[in-house]
């Protein structure tokens, strides 16, 4: 047994989403539930066996064993841990314009209440940790940050801005990996057309293309943070499994719809633009992208 592909992330790219379509595929296992937070944290020093016992049921002779994560291209450490594991596994990375992409997932923070400050406050946060030297390549400071999210719902550091420093993070992958092993996916490109971009990704890591069902936006913000919080904690009751599956896509169409952020300000996002510029150009000397989907090209 072994692991065929890993998708490494980055959150808020549709990952969640991208779950939910390769799970219809016959040949396809994917862990339950989703992240299982395995290569980034603690419980890697436990084994392999550990990891296929406790997140995988497998049921064909012929499956292909895969992991959709948020976190791993991010992490300095996971890039050797999974080498370590499958020098030869395939790797896929979803980016999403840094910019929006840092918006998405602070407003999704705030709006369930794990998050407390103003976009802009949050970000002043984030370039504090970065100057203070904490980057997370030693793996207690992530193993940290995450128990104290799993005991207090609320973030311990900020990693919105560094989070889109990509070209920094597949090059800790290109250096272990060959570059036949990595597909470069862009979100943008997989929400306008979500059919080219999974028939990409089953060439890629080898089986027969399908016809996927088509699937909602998954792990969406909500439209205020009075109603993240509310539906936050009907989750943590299990109160959520009660809803049928048909109700919760509406409600998912909905909160996607209606979706307001917070007044973000100009001057913060033209520096976030102006910011980014230096590390997408560097990105598209070592993968092909199309920075004209971006804000910061």
């Amino acid at each position: 047994m072994s692991l065929d592909f890993i998708v490494l992330g980055v959150a808020k790219a549709g990952t969640t989403t991208l779950y939910y379509y390769l799970k219809q595929h016959p040949r396809i296992e994917l862990p339950t539930p989703k992240e299982t937070w395995f290569f980034d944290g603690p419980n890697y020093e436990k084994g392999m066996d550990y990891y296929y016992s406790s997140y995988f049921k497998i049921r064909k002779k012929d499956a292909v064993l895969g992991e959709i994560a948020t976190s791993y291209l991010y992490v300095p450490y996971v890039a050797k841990r999974i080498y370590k594991v499958n020098p030869n596994i395939k790797l896929i990375a979803i980016l999403r314009d840094p910019v929006s992409r840092a918006i998405s997932d602070w407003w999704m923070l705030y709006s369930r209440g794990i998050e407390d400050l103003s976009f802009e406050d949050a970000i002043k946060e984030n370039i504090k940790r970065i100057e203070s030297g904490i980057d997370f390549s030693i793996p207690e400071e992530w193993y940290e940050h995450l128990r104290f999210i799993q005991e207090h719902r609320k973030l311990l550091y900020r990693t919105y801005i560094d989070y889109g420093y990509y070209e920094i993070q597949l090059n800790r992958y290109l250096k272990l990996f060959q570059p036949r092993s990595l597909l470069v996916i862009q979100f943008e490109q997989f929400v306008q057309n979500p059919k080219n971009t999974l028939k990409k990704i089953c060439n890629f890591i080898g089986i027969e293309p399908i016809t996927f069902k088509k699937q909602p936006p998954r792990n969406v913000a909500f439209p205020s943070r009075r109603i993240g919080r509310l539906i936050s904690m009907f989750g943590d009751l299990g109160l959520t499994k009660m809803i049928p599956q048909n109700m919760k896509n509406l409600l998912l169409g909905y909160f996607v719809n209606k979706k307001q952020y917070l007044k973000i300000d100009p001057g913060v996002k033209k520096w976030l633009v102006g910011h980014y510029k230096k590390h997408n150009l560097r990105l598209a000397n070592i993968v092909p992208i199309d920075l004209s989907l971006w804000s910061c090209r």
